[in-house]
């Protein structure tokens, strides 16, 4: 089995994820997944197909410092716990 080093092989396109922990599904059966060392949200749909990111590195509003926990709420809005910044972040889809 090749060794490969997860620092050496991440990306940072629409769809790649960089130790993500945290996942969440809406009332649609979409896939949210906070991308925790991209710092920022995806989402996919059921199939797997990415089709939006939003949050970048920084402490400014909508951005993130190491998103952790997800959750989708039953009016379209995607609640995210920065643990870094110690905040909830809520986002109205």
């Amino acid at each position: 089995m090749p060794h490969e080093d997860p620092l050496e092989n991440w990306g940072t396109e629409d769809g790649d994820l960089f130790l993500p922990v945290g996942i969440a599904i809406d009332k649609e059966d979409n896939v949210y997944i906070s991308d925790n060392s991209n710092n920022r949200m995806q989402k996919f749909d059921s199939n797997g197909i990415f089709l939006e990111k939003w949050g970048s590195f920084s402490g400014n509003e909508g951005d993130f410092f190491s998103p952790q926990g997800i959750a989708c709420g039953s009016n379209g809005e995607v609640y995210t716990v920065d643990a870094l910044l110690n905040r909830v972040i809520k986002f109205v889809d």
